[in-house]
């Protein structure tokens, strides 16, 4: 089996959940000697100082490993349109020969490849993983509304009003362009039972849509230095929090500095420290963040951007994880490095983070995008150490990265026989 994973980004350059999920499994097949293959598009504002190719191997010892130079993009209908890059995947199409292309969006990638993918190889399977919710909702595929509202189905007149450049009209036209290309994919990938109800409800075909956990390696574990248990005889207030991910607004950040204040107005002892990256937020939401960091520097330490290899070593290093997002995420990964670092978890409780969190199994559920909730969860969290304590043997470990491919790799075949 020749199998092609195509990513709306590369880890080399953007290490998004849904990148780094994708080029995972892309690595683990290549172990296991599968005739595997990855192409990532990329952003040009990322690749500052690769050259002008459109198509290059970002590391020269995996020639199969590869990332095509991105352009402009129509978000709104999914598509680039751009003839230089469609030859190019078209080329990569004729010199793989895959049996099964597999794609982890259609973002940057365009709705147009899949019907490339199968003009150029008729035989050929098409695998779509849904990371979100993109073909459903055109506002950042999220489906939060402009005043912050979650939503729990597209409306023609409620999604113009999200978006009020475009007429209800176009929605309608949008999702019939969408579903039409749509139609030839074979298998659709839901990290989450949440996510493939979404799309089940907005008319994918039921006997399409997969369930398939998102995966994390098994050598990525937390220091034993680090590990699990609180010092013999001794009660240490599990009073350290952290955030990671990305600082996008419906991460929850601003929720979380929210309740902080409350805490510290109670005169609560804790600490905070938040991992990700502002480079890539659009300049009022990282003014607002730096701003807000600035205001809170007494409990609260940003520490910028981090590897993804290290974020289970450094997720070690505090008592709790905190996932206040705002929005119905599917399958974060940090859920798994959390549960990898062996600590319990305070989460939003909707979407993805309600189903993959089981609540006082896996740590504390707060009622998603209110932050006197959240800092009653953090006050609690933080001066109960017999709940940290019993939290510890009740975690669920993650989710298996070889469990992972293994479910992927049967998938795969049952479409190829």
């Amino acid at each position: 089996m020749r199998l092609l994973i195509v990513s709306h980004g590369h880890p080399a350059f953007h290490p998004g959940g849904g990148e780094l999920v994708a080029h995972s499994i892309y690595q683990a097949l290549r172990r296991d000697g599968c005739e595997a293959f990855f192409v990532g598009f990329v952003y040009p504002e990322l690749l500052a100082g690769h050259g002008a190719q459109t198509v290059f191997a970002p590391n020269q010892r995996d020639h199969n490993d590869l990332a095509i130079r991105g352009n402009a993009f129509d978000f709104f209908m999914g598509r680039h349109g751009d003839p230089q890059l469609t030859d190019a995947f078209a080329r990569i199409i004729e010199k793989v020969n895959p049996d099964v292309v597999h794609f982890h969006h259609f973002l940057m990638v365009g709705l147009e490849s899949f019907r490339i993918v199968k003009n150029l190889r008729p035989t050929c399977k098409i695998v779509l993983t849904l990371h979100e919710y993109w073909a459903i909702c055109a506002r950042d595929g999220q489906m939060v509304r402009a005043n912050g509202a979650l939503c729990h189905a597209s409306s023609l007149y409620q999604c113009a009003a999200c978006l009020p450049d475009h007429p209800p009209a176009q929605f309608f036209l949008r999702e019939q362009w969408i579903k039409s290309f749509l139609a030839q994919v074979d298998c659709f990938i839901c990290p989450s039972h949440f996510l493939l109800e979404r799309y089940q409800a907005w008319g994918l075909p039921p006997e399409k849509l997969k369930v398939i956990v998102n995966g994390i390696s098994s050598n990525i574990t937390a220091h034993p230095a680090e590990s699990n248990s609180l010092p013999q005889g001794r009660r240490i207030l599990p009073r350290r929090f952290g955030f990671f991910g990305q600082l996008t607004r419906t991460k929850g950040v601003d929720i979380l500095l929210e309740a902080t204040r409350r805490l510290r107005n109670e005169n609560v002892d804790f600490q905070l420290g938040i991992h990700g990256t502002l480079a890539l937020q659009e300049k009022s939401h990282r003014e607002g963040l730096e701003s807000a960091f600035a205001d809170t520097a007494d409990d609260v330490t940003y520490f910028g951007p981090y590897q993804p290899r290290d974020a289970v070593e450094l997720m070690a290093h505090y008592d709790w994880i905190v996932i206040p997002s705002t929005w119905w995420e599917n399958a974060p990964l940090v859920v798994e490095e959390a549960l990898a670092a062996r600590r319990p978890i305070i989460c939003s409780d909707i979407g993805g983070l309600k189903e993959k969190v089981a609540p006082g199994q896996d740590g504390l559920h707060f009622r998603a995008g209110d932050s006197y909730s959240l800092a009653t969860t953090l006050r609690r969290a933080s001066k109960d150490p017999d709940l940290w304590q019993t939290l510890q043997t009740t975690l669920r470990p993650p989710f298996p990265m070889t469990e992972c491919v293994a479910r992927h790799v049967e998938q795969y075949q049952s479409l190829l026989n």
